[in-house]
């Protein structure tokens, strides 16, 4: 390859942007939960514990998931990680409704 060639071709930022837009919608969820922890209480009737229980599992499927990207990033390739990584996150903000 030539030096200083562009391989991505500027898909590096269409997979920076995704990312950053999926962190930003994790990160406001995670700290405005207080919101919709009221509206959750309400809208199923259960009481405080179970409806926690929802930032509970969002925060440790967060913490349990990141080593494992770390991992698949480390044996197969940090750029096949992070493509599938961006198609999986894309097609779940579009699934969301």
């Amino acid at each position: 390859m030539k030096k200083g060639s562009n391989i991505d071709h500027g898909f590096a930022w269409i997979i920076a942007a995704t990312y950053f837009v999926w962190e930003m919608i994790l990160a406001v969820t995670v700290k405005t939960f207080g919101v919709l922890h009221v509206q959750l209480e309400e809208l199923y009737g259960h009481g405080a514990f179970k409806t926690s229980l929802v930032a509970f599992v969002m925060c440790l499927c967060w913490i349990i998931f990141s080593p494992v990207g770390g991992y698949i990033a480390y044996r197969v390739s940090h750029r096949i990680s992070i493509i599938v990584g961006a198609i999986v996150t894309t097609g779940r903000c579009i699934c969301i409704k």
